[in-house]
This record gives structure tokens, C-alpha cells and sequence, in this order.
């Protein structure tokens, strides 16, 4: 079907009430959809997975975009009449809750950013770009919240940064004191 066409179709039936029908079958729809999708991420391999998995979130963004302008009408007359979250921020939740909230995969993503971070610190060169999107979307799937980006991935973030920058200070602490004793020792020598 045209745009057109599938946004007099969205219409007509808010229209003659059957706006609760669209609703969940918008709903139920975009969670048929995201199981596939949360299996090939979960099978991506390592090296591959934030490049795929931002791939992923922004090929759902633009699928997002497109549903809402279809389901304008809906959301400006049918959805404030019942409380309900606008289409866009219902899928933004099921995406959250089936693809990113996955143990399997939310381990893997914070796992592979820490790890990402950490190879910087060290020097790497790392795709700082996958490393952005990937925060970027933690924080965009939480419309007017950072919740998720705060709990999910910013504690873990801290305690690494933390433990890292602890071992680098004992590492010059020890240095330091190996220096200074090294010297003091050629000194005695002398």
C-alpha cells in the first residue's frame, strides 16, 4: 500500500472506533517483529555486534518515524483520549524491554563498551562512533529519561573507571617508589 493509502486506512478506522484494535495491533506487531531481530543480534559475533546492533537501532528509528506519520491521526485524537503512551514511545519501550533489557544481549552491549573504553584508556584505536551511537541509543530508547543509560551502563561505567584509574595510581605509586629507591641505592653505590 501507498502512504497515502495506509494513512487513510489508520484513519478510517480511529474514525469508526476501532482506534484500541490499531493500537494493539501496532503494539503486538512491533514485539513479533523484535524477536527475529533480538535473535540475530544475540548471534552476531563479538568483533561485528555494536556495528550491527547500531545498524539495527537505526534502520527501528526510521521504521518508528514512518509508523508515527501513518498513525498521526491516532495519536493526536485516539491515544490522548485513553492515556495511552504516543505510538512512537510504545515502540520505543517494546525495543527497550525485548531487545535491549534481553540479559543476553544487555550483558554483551555494557560488556563490549567497557571493554571498547578500556582498550582506549590503553591506547587502542577504537571505532568511537559505534562506541557514541551505541551510548546515544541507551539514552534515546528512554524518551525525557536516562534511566536506562544510568542504571544500565553509567554505574558499571563508574566502578571501571574507578578500578582502572586505582590501578594506574598504584601503578605510579609503585613506580615512584622503585625510582626512588633505585635511586638512592645507585647513589649509595657511588
Amino acid at each position: 500500500m501507498s502512504y497515502e493509502e495506509l494513512y487513510r486506512t489508520a484513519y478510517s478506522l480511529v474514525l469508526h472506533k476501532h482506534g484500541q484494535m490499531l493500537y494493539e495491533s501496532v503494539k503486538d506487531t512491533t514485539v513479533q517483529l523484535l524477536k527475529p531481530i533480538c535473535e540475530d543480534i544475540k548471534m552476531t559475533h563479538d568483533e561485528q555486534f555494536l556495528r550491527e546492533f547500531n545498524r539495527i537501532w537505526k534502520e527501528i528509528k526510521e521504521c518508528i518515524v514512518m509508523i508515527r506519520d501513518i498513525l498521526l491521526y491516532m495519536n493526536k485524537n485516539y491515544v490522548p483520549k485513553f492515556n495511552l503512551p504516543l505510538v512512537e514511545d510504545m515502540q520505543y519501550s517494546q525495543f527497550k524491554h525485548h531487545v535491549i533489557q534481553n540479559s543476553a544481549i544487555k550483558e554483551r552491549l555494557i560488556s563490549l563498551l567497557i571493554k571498547e573504553i578500556r582498550l582506549e584508556r590503553e591506547g587502542e584505536v577504537i571505532e568511537k562512533t559505534q562506541i557514541r551511537s551505541s551510548i546515544q541509543m541507551l539514552i534515546e530508547v528512554c524518551k525525557n529519561s536516562r534511566k536506562l543509560y544510568e542504571q544500565e551502563f553509567e554505574k558499571v561505567l563508574l566502578a571501571e573507571t574507578a578500578r582502572y584509574y586505582k590501578h594506574e595510581s598504584q601503578q605510579l605509586i609503585t613506580d615512584s617508589s622503585c625510582a626512588s629507591f633505585l635511586e638512592k641505592a645507585f647513589k649509595r653505590l657511588s
